[in-house]
């Protein structure tokens, strides 16, 4: 990778460094709703914001050594240093990267979690490409993390907050702060999350609910009260919020939850 220092500025914030700007080109085309996509669209999306995003000096870096850098999954990363490994990426074949997020590979419970952790161990010791070794162990210790993650938070939350739903197979291990967006720490912290039942994970997941200070829901206007019937939500539901867990609520409230139509 390139040694070029490079910086920009993205709405009114500085920043500094190629991988934070390629991080940002990242999330803005996933705003756009492109959620896959190769180097190409990356270099593209560059070219086109340069100016409004005032990156300098013009950029010439290799955008594909950044993607891997970022990728949780990838070889490559090995060879650079470990202080600028980040699990913000997954690597797909074909050239295509998606944003890492552990819910997708999420086991709903601890037997589950046990036997998938057993099967994936017996892959690793039998395969010998190492890419497909780093892919193997990626997953085992998002498997690890995640069953740290899931029992504090069961420790909190026996059941969902809002539904009631206590069968611990459908209970789906949310995060309030999105992961891709925090630290180690806020990723394994307990009150970074809540136990959902799968129609309100989705919902609290994609934005289109979130709680305001006192556990009262918001309901995004994108969903209509047809549908929130459907859905089994109403404005008059709530939840308790731990002390702890403002500053996650809040985060979700100002950068995730879809305010407009």
């Amino acid at each position: 990778m390139a040694k070029t220092k490079y910086s920009a500025r993205i709405n009114g914030e500085h920043i500094d460094g190629t991988i934070e700007i390629i991080k940002r080109i990242v999330l803005h085309l996933h705003d756009m709703g492109k959620t896959q996509f190769k180097v190409k669209d990356v270099d593209e999306q560059i070219e086109e914001l340069k100016n409004q995003w005032q990156i300098t000096p013009d950029y010439n870096d290799d955008t594909r050594a950044s993607l891997y850098v970022l990728s949780v999954n990838s070889n490559s990363r090995k060879h650079y240093h470990e202080s600028m490994h980040q699990d913000f990426l997954w690597w797909k074949k074909g050239g295509i990267f998606e944003l890492y997020k552990p819910t997708n590979f999420q086991i709903n419970s601890t037997q589950s979690l046990e036997q998938d952790l057993g099967k994936l161990k017996e892959q690793l010791a039998s395969e010998i490409e190492p890419e497909k070794r780093t892919e193997i162990e990626t997953l085992i210790k998002a498997r690890q993390g995640q069953g740290r993650f899931r029992q504090k938070l069961l420790e909190l939350y026996s059941s969902c907050p809002l539904t009631d739903l206590d069968v611990r197979s459908l209970l789906i291990a949310s995060h309030i702060k999105p992961w891709s967006k925090c630290n180690n720490e806020e990723r394994l912290d307990p009150f970074n999350g809540l136990m959902l039942a799968p129609n309100i994970d989705a919902l609290f997941d994609s934005g289109l609910i979130t709680f305001d200070a006192d556990g009262t829901i918001k309901i995004s206007p994108k969903i209509d009260l047809e549908n929130q019937k459907r859905l089994g939500i109403s404005p008059d539901m709530k939840l308790k919020i731990e002390p702890e867990s403002q500053k996650y609520f809040e985060y979700h409230r100002n950068h995730v939850f879809q305010k407009e139509e």
